[in-house]
C-alpha cells in the first residue's frame, strides 16, 4: 500500500512522479546520455552536420571544418602530404588587389570556415590546385608570392599578398604543374 506521503509530486507538472524499482533519476540520466546521439563518443560533427563513419577522413568529434578534423592530434601536419593549394578573397580585398595563399584538405570546407570572419560572408575562392606533398608546395608559392608582392618583406611570412591576381595564378599555376596532382582549376 503506497502512503501519501511516499508519493513523489514533479513540482512543474503538478503530476506523480513515474517510479519504478531500480529505474532512479540518476539512472534514467545515464541510459539518456548514453542513447542521445550527440555524446555518442564514436560520431563526426563537422559544422554541425554529422559526417558518416564511411567518410575517409571520420575521426570521431565535432569540429568547425575538416581542416580542424585533420589538425586535431597531428603535429607539423607530417601525416598528411597530399592536399590543395589556394587562393581566397572577398570583394573588399580584392578591391584592394589582397588575396590569400594557403593549403587545406578540403578547399571549400576551408572557405567555409573564413565566412566566420566577414558578416557578409563573402569569401570565395579565386582557384585552386591538387598537389602532392601541400606544405612544400605551399612554402615553395608563398616564396615565389612574396617576391611578387606589392609590398615586399622578406622577412614576412603571412598568406596574405598585395600582388596582381594574373601573377599570382601564374604561381598557383606553377606550383601544381610541378607537384602534379591536377591543374589548377579556376573558379573566375
Amino acid at each position: 500500500m503506497t502512503l501519501l506521503k511516499d508519493v513523489k509530486v514533479n513540482p512543474r507538472t503538478g503530476k506523480i512522479k513515474y517510479y519504478v524499482e531500480g529505474n532512479s533519476p540518476e539512472i534514467q540520466k545515464e541510459r539518456n546520455k548514453k542513447s542521445n546521439p550527440k555524446n555518442n563518443k564514436r560520431r563526426m560533427f563537422v559544422d554541425g552536420n554529422h559526417i558518416s563513419i564511411k567518410h575517409p577522413l571520420h575521426k570521431p568529434g565535432s569540429y568547425k571544418s575538416f581542416d580542424d578534423a585533420m589538425f586535431a592530434s597531428i603535429t607539423k601536419d607530417k601525416q598528411i602530404t597530399d592536399g590543395n593549394l589556394y587562393l581566397i578573397t572577398n570583394p573588399y580585398f580584392a578591391s584592394l588587389g589582397w588575396y590569400k595563399l594557403g593549403k587545406a584538405v578540403e578547399v571549400d570546407d576551408r572557405c567555409k570556415s573564413y565566412q566566420t570572419g566577414t558578416p557578409f560572408r563573402d569569401y570565395y575562392v579565386i582557384a585552386h590546385v591538387s598537389v602532392t606533398e601541400y606544405s612544400k608546395a605551399e612554402t615553395e608559392a608563398k616564396d615565389m608570392a612574396h617576391k611578387v608582392s606589392k609590398t615586399h618583406d622578406k622577412d614576412a611570412n603571412g598568406e596574405w599578398f598585395d600582388a596582381e591576381l594574373k601573377d599570382l595564378l601564374s604561381i598557383i599555376n606553377t606550383i601544381g604543374d610541378k607537384y602534379n596532382k591536377t591543374n589548377a582549376k579556376n573558379r573566375t
